[in-house]
């Protein structure tokens, strides 16, 4: 559930901002030069679906920064296994096994996009 719950908060986040901005200009169209929105009929909604688009194009990329992986935990070492190791039922998750293993325990493990400069810049 983390790495989903992190980025639809900074999407609400972005999309909260970026509405109150488009609502802010709809305000100002509307009281500054009300003929131009009577010739027009520009609505509200005009300026809010555009903020919707951006803001779910520019923060979907958050969506894979994260990964849940599961590390092996035996007597005295615990190691790493790839996120492609296990698959999610309705109940549980399953995770193959090791031999040796005692407990397997999630984690939140950033993927390498983060260090990308481009990415970096952007973001």
């Amino acid at each position: 559930m983390m790495p989903y719950l992190i980025p639809l908060t900074q999407m609400s986040l972005a999309a909260s901002c970026y509405s109150m901005v488009a609502l802010t200009v709809e305000r100002y169209i509307s009281v500054c030069h009300p003929f131009f929105k009577q010739r027009h009929n520009v609505k509200a909604w005009v300026f809010l679906v555009p903020v919707g688009l951006f803001v779910l194009l520019y923060s979907s990329p958050r969506f894979f920064e994260m990964r849940i992986m599961f590390a092996c935990e035996t007597n005295a070492t615990a190691t790493a296994i790839e996120s492609a190791n296990y698959t999610t039922n309705a109940t549980s998750i399953v995770v193959d096994t090791e031999p040796n293993c005692d407990f397997y325990y999630p984690y939140v493990d950033f993927n390498g996009i983060r260090t990308e400069p481009l990415y970096v810049t952007v973001s």
